[in-house]
């Protein structure tokens, strides 16, 4: 929980200080230079490619009821709403979840709640069509991003779909190799000082193989895996396509 704990206190800092920039972070955008038609704009197309890859690979999802995990300023969520009856958008940070609605107070599509708990416990079993998550659990420590990965098995329909992206390793680049040598607490006063913020935006990485053994033990299984470079460089991110095969979930 003390993890959990710092990461909420982070990220409510962050979405109070420079939020988007947070959320994508173009060097050009720092200190709150986004524009939000154009911030917008950037979810819009990555959700728009989503739903191209789902329909040529002719997976048959509903289209009633779609979670965005780690929503943020709701970017995703209200893209994903042009699809889907009903978006739901999931943040650890009250001032990202409070800007959200801001942002997308006319959409009744829309709803966005504050998650402060380790697990999914107010979404019930088996009623999510799609779930979306995008460099998000890349800023989770190991331990708890695996306690949402089975939560997302949990409440995913049966021949549902979940997509979430996540880095697996780093690379031998030079960044690559600092981040193999030091941990997020030895980076961390560095990255307070380059950003003069006392937040920080830490990463993570969990291997192939253990995202695979983790889906397989709760009844999931693992359709697709594609290369990512949306974690940025020193790093062999993935993004994950995953169904489930539980009986009985409604």
């Amino acid at each position: 929980m003390t993890q959990l704990n710092n990461l909420r206190m982070n990220w409510d800092l962050l979405g109070r200080k420079d939020p988007l920039w947070a959320i994508l972070s173009d060097s050009g955008k720092r200190s709150n230079k986004w524009d939000i038609d154009e911030f917008f704009l950037t979810g819009e197309s990555e959700i728009q490619r989503l739903m191209h890859e789902i329909e040529t690979s002719s997976i048959p999802i509903a289209r009633k009821k779609a979670l965005d995990f780690g929503c943020g300023a709701g970017r995703l969520t209200r893209a994903l709403s042009n699809y889907f009856d009903e978006v739901l958008g999931l943040d650890i940070a009250p001032s990202m979840v409070r800007l959200a609605q801001e942002f997308n107070r006319t959409n009744s599509k829309c709803r966005f709640l504050v998650n402060e708990h380790p697990n999914l416990k107010i979404i019930p079993d088996g009623t999510i069509d799609l779930i979306y998550s995008s460099i998000t659990l890349q800023h989770i420590p190991p331990k708890i991003t695996s306690l949402y990965i089975r939560e997302f098995l949990r409440i995913l329909k049966p021949e549902g779909l979940a997509v979430f992206q996540l880095p697996g390793r780093n690379d031998w680049s030079m960044r690559g190799i600092i981040f193999r040598i030091f941990s997020n607490r030895l980076l961390n006063p560095i990255r307070r000082w380059k950003y003069q913020c006392p937040a920080v935006i830490e990463l993570y990485s969990i291997p192939l193989k253990q995202i695979k053994k983790l889906v397989e033990s709760e009844q999931g299984e693992l359709l697709d895996v594609k290369e990512d470079q949306s974690t940025g460089p020193g790093w062999i991110s993935y993004q994950y396509w995953v169904t489930s095969n539980r009986v009985g979930a409604s």
